[in-house]
């Protein structure tokens, strides 16, 4: 290989990790869409006192996971290969999803406002590392964001007292978070 070929490769490698880079945003956006939506649309069921007011999550959920997992599918087949930082992100996302999981689990037993506590803290975690990891600050600074709403419902609880405020504060978190970061990184160069 000649060293113009060499240079040829290395340049064409930068290329693909830039779009890999920019395909990310779809992530954030879907994800931030969902998780606002659903808020909204289980805050309407549970002043309307819908028992089942919880349901709009694992439809979500589903919907989610479906079309991730063919974008996903269809981004690395168009690519035709998977770097180290896809790898990652796919391990810190499985990891974090499985977490949410478990917190959603057992809302029951530990109470909504516990619970927003530990959501608003892994949606912060999970955009913190990416950011991180991606080398994109606002994605670091969205999960700075959660973090500090996750603090102000420590210190002053009564802030999520109520389960429509938990619910706006879950929001704040998302469009901090994923929104914001996500449509930076879709524009990004």
């Amino acid at each position: 290989m000649t060293e113009q070929e060499s240079i040829a490769v290395i340049k064409e490698m930068i290329s693909r990790t830039r779009t890999n880079f920019k395909e990310q945003s779809f992530f954030y956006l879907l994800w931030g869409w969902l998780v606002v939506a659903s808020l909204c649309t289980e805050a309407l069921l549970y002043n309307q006192n819908i028992e089942y007011h919880w349901i709009v999550w694992p439809i979500m959920s589903v919907i989610g996971g479906v079309w991730s997992s063919l974008y996903g599918r269809r981004m690395g087949k168009r690519a035709g290969y998977n770097t180290h930082m896809d790898r990652v992100m796919m391990f810190v996302w499985v990891g974090m999803i499985v977490y949410l999981v478990l917190v959603l689990l057992n809302t029951p037993k530990y109470g909504f406002t516990t619970a927003f506590m530990l959501l608003g803290g892994i949606y912060g975690l999970g955009t913190f590392i990416s950011g991180g990891i991606l080398k994109f600050k606002p994605l670091i600074y969205g999960g700075v964001a959660s973090f500090l709403l996750v603090l102000i419902a420590a210190i002053y609880p009564d802030v999520v007292s109520s389960f429509n405020r938990a619910m706006l504060f879950l929001a704040a978190s998302i469009v901090f978070s994923y929104l914001i970061p996500g449509y930076m990184l879709k524009n990004s160069k």
